[in-house]
């Protein structure tokens, strides 16, 4: 079997696991041996960086692949009360201060089996990356084509929305403490407002107006026992296999992550099929998050939300807040992955400098070994200054959008291509885009 047929069954089966169906572990186990089998052999006699790098991801995910598994499976059985890391984000704005306290303290009382399978994991990483004489924040920088003064852009991101967070926890109505931290605000920041618009309907039509294949892409709308909140998408192989999967929840957070996730599949069905497949399959993070935000921007503009007649001072007030809940927790992971990886904290000391940084930026003290349950910091190396990274693409693009095409760019055809432009050539995308760090 190939490195591309390889690569497209693994994410089939990462679409399956996340969405709720029945998928094989075994199968993944398989799959990502053999990746890494090739990609060693490759390895010996590749000489571009960028794809030796992309290779020695492969090698290093399968590394760490076992113990990823058991993360998943030992943080799903951490629960209290009838609530569970599953059912968690969707419970949170269903309770009261007492019971969030309760639940997240009697988390974090837990989290000590999470956090020795991350260590060891990263410990993984770690070493395959020095055995190929690379390191995890020096390859992170030169794929994604930033320099170390990424981070103090970051920072002074995170410093700047400080004040517009600290007023969220007025606007909410409670106290200002961790278990009303990041994954509350954002479950409640839109709960008085009334919205119930279906987001596919509304993405198909702007698909249309730009020329995008909306019927190329396989839509899982579908609610389902096991399957993950809010939305994903996946592309086996880009630009012919392209997957989204979300859960039909309502409200404005869903719509506007929906809108977050067609933008991935955008991206992917717009890939060109002539290039070599790595470089359609391992975009970089930072562009690949670069037009999913750009689309999520859509739904979050005054005037789209005008034109569909969904706008209101207040949902306007609540994206102004959610951004800024999104930049200052951003900032504040990105920074810690920063010290850890460039080996100034080692790593029982992750948590007491994330505790630190949440309060610079946020205002707030947090439980030591409460990171381990955030997604980004826990489950990916080194992913979440690509969040900050494409937030600055995206504004960039989105200044040039609106200077040719107009304030309604999402409405234009010529628009479309011109976005195509930039997400047909993947990997190599990064240097298009305009903007270096």
């Amino acid at each position: 079997m190939n490195i591309k047929e390889l690569c497209r069954r693994i994410s089939i089966q990462h679409f399956r696991m996340y969405s709720g169906f029945k998928y094989d572990e075994e199968k993944i186990k398989e799959y990502q041996s053999e990746l890494a089998v090739k990609s060693k052999q490759l390895l010996k006699k590749v000489e571009d960086r960028h794809l030796k790098l992309w290779l020695l991801g492969n090698v290093a995910d399968y590394a760490q692949t076992n113990l990823f598994l058991k993360q998943i499976k030992v943080r799903a059985k951490i629960r209290h009360k009838g609530v569970s890391y599953a059912n968690w984000k969707m419970w949170l704005p269903t309770s009261n201060e007492e019971e969030r306290k309760e639940v997240l303290d009697a988390f974090v009382k837990k989290g000590d089996k999470l956090k020795e399978i991350i260590k060891k994991r990263f410990e993984k990483i770690k070493e395959v990356y020095y055995k190929y004489s690379e390191d995890v924040l020096g390859s992170y920088l030169f794929k994604e084509n930033l320099s170390e003064g990424i981070f103090k852009k970051i920072a002074a991101l995170g410093r700047k929305h400080k004040s517009k967070i600290s007023k969220v926890w007025n606007e909410l109505g409670v106290s200002k403490d961790y278990w009303n931290e990041y994954y509350y605000i954002g479950s409640v920041i839109y709960r008085n407002v009334n919205f119930n618009l279906e987001p596919k309907k509304y993405v198909k039509e702007i698909y249309k107006n730009m020329g995008f294949p909306f019927k190329r892409i396989l839509v899982d709308d579908k609610d389902r026992k096991n399957k993950f909140g809010f939305a994903y998408c996946f592309w086996p192989d880009p630009p012919y296999d392209v997957r989204v999967s979300y859960k039909p929840v309502g409200g404005f957070r869903m719509f506007e992550t929906a809108f977050h996730e067609f933008g991935h599949a955008a991206h992917a069905v717009s890939m060109d099929p002539k290039i070599p497949f790595w470089k359609r399959y391992a975009v970089q993070s930072g562009v690949a998050e670069t037009f999913s935000e750009l689309f999520e921007s859509i739904a979050t503009n005054k005037i789209y939300l005008k034109s569909i007649d969904a706008y209101d001072k207040q949902l306007q007030s609540k994206i102004d807040f959610a951004n800024a809940n999104f930049l200052t927790f951003y900032a504040a992971n990105s920074l810690v992955k920063l010290k850890y990886w460039k080996g100034e904290i080692n790593f029982d000391e992750i948590g007491s400098t994330y505790s630190s940084l949440v309060k610079r930026f946020v205002g707030i003290s947090l439980p030591e070994d409460y990171w381990v349950f955030h997604h980004i910091l826990s489950e990916f190396a080194i992913y979440a200054p690509s969040y900050v990274v494409a937030e600055m693409h995206m504004k960039w693009l989105s200044k040039r959008l609106t200077s040719k095409f107009g304030r309604k760019w999402w409405e234009s055809k010529e628009a479309g291509e011109y976005i195509k432009s930039f997400m047909s050539p993947a990997y190599d995308a990064v240097f298009k885009l305009g903007i270096s760090f």
